[in-house]
């Protein structure tokens, strides 16, 4: 009679293989939080370019002035861009204080915002935006095409052809993290075209 040995590993075997395992995955733990936090910022820049966008196009869908508006507020600057739709076509014939009164929650004239805030895998990282020179901003979309500014508490949207603001506005997006700053990535918003995100 033949007899056959059974192959199987040890117990001293899988130990070794399983703290190998623990050993890597230590590891790669900083790496991989690392990584999350900056696709949560890559993300967070095409969001901002997707509200952009939607307040040029459905300027012209709707037939009426809509309004970006871009704060950097409280919770350590992490920053605010809010969208809302005007009554009608003009920049400066629409009563936009009265419109954004109370800011988005329960207002039915927004219609879109963005907010920085906490990343997914520690309480302290941010993800923030900021408009350099800029605090506050109002960029006001025309039907016809035309964008208006304003910054500040300025009684009146400027015509952005009229003065020179270098071609457009530019913001922000990055990831903050107890002092650290990640990649940052530009949001720009050129006068007559198709906002974009630059890394």
């Amino acid at each position: 009679m033949v007899r056959r040995s059974q192959e199987a590993f040890t117990l001293l075997e899988l130990m070794v293989v399983v703290t190998i395992i623990g050993v890597v995955s230590a590891l790669a733990l900083p790496g991989i939080g690392l990584a999350r936090a900056e696709q949560a910022s890559s993300k967070a820049a095409l969001d901002l370019v997707r509200l952009l966008r939607r307040g040029r196009s459905e300027s012209a869908a709707f037939g009426r002035a809509h309004l970006m508006r871009y704060t950097a507020v409280g919770d350590g600057g992490r920053g605010i861009v809010q969208l809302y739709r005007g009554r009608s076509n003009g920049c400066n014939a629409n009563a936009w204080d009265e419109i954004t009164t109370g800011g988005c929650e329960g207002n039915v004239m927004c219609i879109d915002s963005w907010r920085g805030g906490n990343f997914e895998g520690t309480g302290r990282g941010q993800i923030r935006v900021r408009a350099p020179g800029h605090n506050p901003l109002d960029v006001c979309f025309e039907p016809n095409g035309r964008m208006r500014y304003r910054r500040g508490s300025a009684p009146r949207y400027i015509d952005t052809n009229s003065v020179s603001i270098r071609g457009g506005f530019r913001f922000q997006v990055y990831r903050h993290d107890g002092g650290t700053v990640g990649v940052m990535r530009w949001v720009l918003l050129p006068l007559g075209g198709d906002p974009r995100s630059l890394r």
